[in-house]
């Protein structure tokens, strides 16, 4: 599969994204930072010029950000998201991770479901972006785990710089909207259960 289809595949999955992820996930076998940026830079507008992707910027001095069709409604909740997949690639390796943006369950949408494969080990993960003023909803993932009985339950990550105090047996990891200390914060090299 050629790097265009990989852009797309990648852009359609989460969204979007901005040059830096593409840079990042598709040219990142460059030596050289500025030659990685240039190249994804005229890629990406030849595929702007081609209708193939668009681009907005808020204004002049901001950053531009890419999508396919739609122009996503939350933006800075998608971008966070897009974020968090291009950090847990460079950390595990892009083939070592799985992402659904519309993965459903029991009345429950959560903004992702990731999965990670490290060593012999899968790693599931249940992603909220939470930057709204809004109480943050747990009593949904709770009725979900009960729903789960016995399954394995996804740990329950959540990007945010509020001060969160949550009340639950939930297993949660608060990931700070900058993503410093990402390997530090997750729980990976905990046991869950062996992938055959």
């Amino acid at each position: 599969m050629n790097r265009i289809k990989y852009i797309i595949n990648f852009i359609e999955t989460l969204k979007v994204c901005q040059i830096s992820h593409i840079v990042d996930l598709f040219y990142s076998n460059y030596q050289n930072k500025y030659v990685a940026l240039v190249n994804a830079q005229k890629k990406v507008t030849a595929m702007t010029k081609k209708g193939i992707l668009k681009r907005k910027r808020n204004n002049i001095n901001s950053k531009y950000y890419y999508y396919l069709d739609k122009e996503p409604k939350q933006l800075q909740h998608n971008l966070l998201r897009t974020e968090l997949y291009v950090r847990l690639c460079q950390l595990y390796g892009i083939d070592n991770i799985s992402i659904e943006t519309k993965h459903t369950m029991e009345g429950c949408w959560p903004d992702a479901y990731i999965s990670i494969k490290h060593g012999k080990r899968l790693y599931m993960f249940y992603v909220e972006v939470h930057i709204s003023n809004n109480q943050f909803n747990i009593e949904k993932y709770e009725t979900l785990d009960k729903a789960a009985k016995n399954n394995i339950f996804p740990y329950l990550l959540i990007i945010t710089d509020k001060q969160l105090q949550l009340k639950t047996n939930l297993e949660y990891y608060v990931i700070p909207e900058s993503m410093e200390d990402l390997k530090s914060i997750l729980p990976i090299g905990k046991s869950i259960f062996n992938v055959r």
